[in-house]
């Protein structure tokens, strides 16, 4: 097969590849890489359809196997390091754009891969920088705008994640995440007026969800307009998941009255700062219920759930503290209260002195 023949084959494939034809295209990579095992292009064409015919992982073995090969092909490396963010191996992700620059690759190909694997890291330094960069050839990238504001708040630069939000809401006025962060940066700042405007945008963008009424409704409170928060928590009762009123109930019932925790040896005080932080899920949440320990000056963050507390209860107190810690400096310790656990969160409890478990039940709530 000359050059002139494998690259109508290729373009054929290609063709196909357009048309979601996977199998048929697959068929022509798969004969262009009998006669030549080396063309490059039918490799990466090769992992792609895999991927969407099998699985990523089938994808990455015969990408391994193809890396070992043609060490060389630095767009292999590229390709691995974005499968691996598909998969959520995101620190492996990072080494393997790495790699792809050190191979050969331009640095700006890399860019956005690298700024999102450090975002779902929580490494905010570095999300921010890759970030930047990306945004330096790509500025009309509305959603990088928006995760750069997202992130910028946890590194204390908050007018300049105002920017970056007003920003991504001008090349998309149909941003959540620029809308719900700009809302987010105003409730810390205590203008809630503004907060309330956006958090209602927010809201019309993604009416499942729930959070935006909530944090609409604690505005509310901090203004004085209690008639309003109470319609607002009537359409929080009646939300689908109704789990999540239930639950801001009982935190309403432990911020007004944080003194129920003396029995348990905690002295606390309301912290007037509002701390923001990243979920789990990657959202924007604020962490309502946090004290002051009068004794031991620690900063004291509450997780209530109104079910067993899970493994995914671990994870979100866990990454509640490891937060604050690192975007805030605080000395804290984290409580659990929950309808009873599962093994494996209590296993994990017992390993560590800086968070407790408390039944919800023996604090005398219905």
């Amino acid at each position: 097969m000359d050059e002139h023949e494998k690259q109508d084959l290729f373009n054929e494939g290609l063709d196909l590849l357009g048309q979601n034809k996977y199998e048929e295209s697959l068929d022509l990579f798969e004969n262009i890489l009998k006669k030549d095992p080396s063309y490059e292009r039918a490799i990466i064409n090769k992992c792609f359809i895999l991927a969407e015919l099998k699985s990523i992982p089938d994808s990455l073995n015969y990408l391994n196997d193809q890396i070992k090969r043609y060490s060389e092909y630095y767009n292999l490396f590229f390709l691995k390091a974005s499968l691996l963010n598909e998969l959520e191996r995101y620190s492996e992700s990072i080494h393997y754009y790495d790699l792809a620059v050190e191979k050969g690759i331009e640095e700006d190909f890399v860019y956005y891969g690298q700024a999102y694997n450090y975002l779902a890291l929580e490494d905010n330094k570095n999300a921010v920088f890759y970030f930047e960069k990306h945004l330096e050839n790509n500025p009309e990238d509305a959603e990088s705008w928006s995760k750069l504001g997202y992130c910028l708040p946890f590194l204390g630069e908050f007018d300049k994640a105002m920017e970056c939000n007003d920003r991504a809401i001008e090349l998309d006025p149909n941003s959540y995440l620029a809308y719900f962060s700009k809302a987010a940066i105003l409730r810390a700042k205590k203008e809630y007026e503004m907060a309330i405007d956006c958090f209602k945008k927010a809201h019309e963008l993604d009416p499942d969800e729930a959070d935006t009424l909530l944090n609409i409704k604690r505005c509310l409170v901090a203004l004085g307009r209690y008639e309003e928060a109470k319609e607002y928590e009537k359409i929080i009762k009646n939300f689908p998941s109704s789990a999540i009123y239930l639950e801001s109930q009982l935190e309403e019932k432990i911020y007004n009255d944080p003194s129920i925790l003396k029995k348990y040896g905690y002295d606390v005080e309301h912290i007037e700062q509002q701390y923001t932080i990243k979920d789990q899920e990657g959202k924007t949440r604020f962490i309502d219920l946090i004290f002051k320990d009068r004794k031991t000056n620690e900063s004291i963050v509450i997780e209530l759930k109104n079910v067993k507390a899970t493994l995914k209860t671990y994870n979100q107190i866990d990454n509640y503290l490891k937060s604050l810690k690192e975007n805030y400096q605080l000395i804290c310790k984290g409580i659990v209260i929950a309808r009873g656990y599962e093994p494996n969160f209590i296993n994990l409890i017992n390993e560590r002195d800086d968070i407790e478990f408390i039944y919800l039940e023996e604090l005398g709530y219905e």
